[in-house]
């Protein structure tokens, strides 16, 4: 037993113990037997009506992402073979696209998506692609010297890991997620210093100082993210758009009114976007608003990506604000096969996890009763609830 006075750090007991604590009390304790203090210890091969578990996940990952604010919008993570990467949400809206200094078209994007806060690191490239392409090396560096194509193939062999519908975004989503809110030429205002973007600080925007030029990437989340939680939307690399280039493509929606969805497709092998500047470029071609392309099979030391997955009726992950008519009881859904704490666990059909049989023929999100949440819950077959914790981002399997 230590006294207050001792600091001791991440204490654990011995392995050599025959019994194991419990805590927290049960359902048919005393109010003293539940305190946060009371300790408790049993048979570790003993079962009980009373007793349960929960888990924990602890990250080896040196992710060097800023504090986020509690106010940003939803955060969730996915795990693919060990790499964690984080996703925003980005709500439904409308924006005017394009620069006040050009034509502009007005947008409305009527779903809502989840968009990597990142662009694609070098480590999550190797999980998934098993090489690195990139010239500039580091595990939390972006993944750069990738063409379209090439990101067309990560996308594939994600999915199959994963199970999520993942994309490249449309130019529309990746300058309403870049400008979250924002109608200023950059998401930090009218100006974009080098503290706030990695770029050529020797070219900084219109009349304001110079600053610093690095020349080579910096690890992603180096600079403060965006109003959505999104970092380096500005510099560090390009990033590929699944739309196709069309210079006067506000010139052509301009008489159309409000344009839904937009998105151009003018075959596979003609220039493709890409947006938000890199490493190597002054501030200008960094602006919300501006727009570049390069041939799908061009490979740069400045051009990267990022992906996005946009739920539906049938999506693994949905929201709130998304798929009213699917809220269900708990207590209605009998197989629920696994599925993960803090990402997704990759199960085939048929196979068995703790009893359970799982399935997946059809994917779902489920709702509590009371509130929106992921849940993490399983049943035996008969119905029994057997575990579940709430307020977890996870993916539900269940049969019909």
């Amino acid at each position: 037993m230590t006294t207050g006075s001792v600091i001791v750090y991440n204490p654990v007991g011995t392995e050599k113990d025959t019994f194991r604590m419990l805590r927290g009390g049960c359902w048919f304790n005393n109010a003293q037997d539940c305190r946060s203090a009371f300790r408790l210890f049993g048979n570790p091969a003993f079962r009980n009506s009373n007793f349960g578990f929960r888990l924990v996940y602890v990250s080896h990952h040196d992710v060097s992402y800023h504090d986020r604010d509690n106010d940003m919008k939803e955060f969730m993570k996915i795990t693919v073979r060990s790499v964690v990467q984080g996703l925003r949400w980005i709500p439904p809206g409308e924006f005017l696209m394009g620069s006040p200094d050009n034509v502009q078209s007005r947008v409305r994007l009527t779903q809502g998506f989840w968009m990597f806060d990142t662009p694609v690191t070098q480590e999550l490239w190797k999980a998934v692609m098993g090489i690195n392409p990139s010239r500039f090396v580091g595990d939390r560096l972006p993944v750069s010297r990738v063409s379209w194509f090439d990101c067309q193939d990560f996308i594939k062999r994600i999915k199959e890991i994963t199970s999520l519908d993942f994309r490249l975004p449309t130019e529309a989503e990746w300058e309403y997620a870049c400008r979250a809110g924002t109608t200023t030429p950059f998401n930090t205002g009218d100006n974009l210093t080098t503290k706030q973007a990695n770029y050529n600080g020797n070219y900084p925007y219109i009349n304001h100082p110079k600053g610093t030029y690095i020349g080579k990437t910096t690890p992603v989340g180096s600079y403060p993210p965006n109003g959505w939680g999104l970092y380096d939307m500005h510099g560090n690399v390009w990033e590929w758009c699944q739309d196709s280039y069309n210079r006067d493509i506000h010139v052509s929606r301009k008489n159309q009114g409000i344009v839904e969805n937009p998105v151009v497709k003018e075959g596979t092998f003609t220039p493709h976007v890409v947006r938000g500047g890199c490493w190597f470029n002054d501030a200008q071609y960094c602006r919300s608003a501006y727009r570049y392309s390069d041939y799908p099979g061009y490979r740069s030391n400045g051009t990267g990506f990022r992906l996005v997955f946009v739920p539906s009726d049938n999506a693994i992950v949905s929201h709130p604000s998304e798929n009213p008519g699917s809220k269900k009881s708990l207590t209605e859904i009998k197989s629920v096969a696994v599925v993960c704490s803090e990402g997704v666990s990759y199960y085939e059909i048929g196979s068995t996890y703790n009893g359970l049989v799982l399935d997946r023929i059809k994917d779902k999100s489920i709702r509590s009763e009371n509130c929106f949440q992921p849940v993490y819950v399983g049943f035996t077959a008969d119905g029994q609830r057997v575990f579940e914790a709430i307020n977890v981002p996870t993916i539900i399997r269940f049969k019909k």
